[in-house]
């Protein structure tokens, strides 16, 4: 039976060390937003143990990083949605993040044996985020292509 003071931090270790993967995935470019800040706190993080582990922090902590990303694509599909043309900043700010995560996706499929095994996990993660970077760019040119007396669907 665990004390009712210890609840908390019982159910978050638990919840956290079950769904790092899938979090971390969610969340790919929150890792390298928050790199810089997440470096020293994981420091602390070794020396001091009992206050949390290394996979608690980085599921707690990557989903704030990525929100930045997550507000951009959710921008651009929505005006996508909405027929809305498509600034040609935000398309190829989405092009180049495309490409990043292709050259991502190929780095991980064309690693090594002996790191394929470590980076095969961030596979699914890397396949979300160039399909939702890739929507964008497919989007506005699939717009282009319409012809312009053309009324949006309904």
């Amino acid at each position: 039976m665990l004390p009712s003071d210890r609840w908390l931090t019982f159910s978050l270790v638990g919840v956290c060390e079950r769904r790092f993967q899938l979090i971390t995935n969610l969340n790919l470019p929150g890792a390298l937003i928050g790199a810089p800040l997440l470096i020293p706190v994981a420091s602390f993080l070794r020396e001091h143990p009992a206050v949390l582990s290394m996979r608690v922090w980085h599921t707690l902590a990557l989903p704030f990083f990525c929100l930045p990303v997550w507000w951009f694509v959710g921008r651009a599909l929505d005006q996508l949605l909405a027929w809305k043309p498509l600034h040609w900043k935000v398309g190829a700010t989405s092009s180049v993040l495309c490409c990043a995560c292709i050259a991502l996706l190929i780095g991980i499929l064309s690693s090594p044996p002996t790191d394929k095994k470590d980076l095969v996990e961030f596979l699914p993660g890397a396949f979300l985020w160039t399909v939702l970077f890739g929507l964008p760019p497919t989007m506005w040119l699939l717009q282009k292509r319409r012809t312009p007396n053309a009324k949006p669907p309904a």
